[in-house]
């Protein structure tokens, strides 16, 4: 673990931070568990940067329940669940991607953890549009 001078994080890498991805690679390793985060701007950019695209399947769901005006049933419900667990699975990317990393190799956890937000973005779209129906 090292903490990065420029965002003040904690984090598990060893020569970028991949919140405000300065050059850590001459600091200090700290005697940390697990990595902090600090709420900060460059948090903020790095939280947008890596929730997008849930935004967007928020902003095209009330899009379509605005215009469709659907009855709540269980496909909406359906669609509310998934349009939340894209957001987890956006803030808490590097987290999920770390804890499946004991059975998949770093650079297929990264495009599982990506992919399994696009998966339930794209499932929150469909539910909206089979409420819509």
């Amino acid at each position: 673990m090292k903490k990065c001078n420029v965002c003040k994080c904690i984090v598990d890498e060893i020569s970028v931070c991949p919140i405000c991805g300065n050059t850590i690679t001459y600091e200090p390793p700290c005697m940390e568990d697990k990595e902090k985060f600090v709420f900060n701007k460059y948090y903020l950019l790095y939280l947008l940067k890596n929730t997008w695209f849930a935004i967007l399947c928020t902003v095209i769901g009330i899009v379509i329940a605005i215009t469709a005006k659907p009855d709540f049933d269980i496909t909406v419900a359906l669609a509310i669940a998934m349009l939340v667990a894209s957001f987890l699975f956006g803030i808490f990317r590097r987290r999920y991607a770390h804890a499946i990393q004991w059975k998949y190799s770093e650079k297929y956890t990264n495009i599982r953890a990506i992919g399994a937000q696009f998966t339930t973005g794209i499932l929150a779209i469909v539910f909206f549009m089979m409420s819509a129906l």
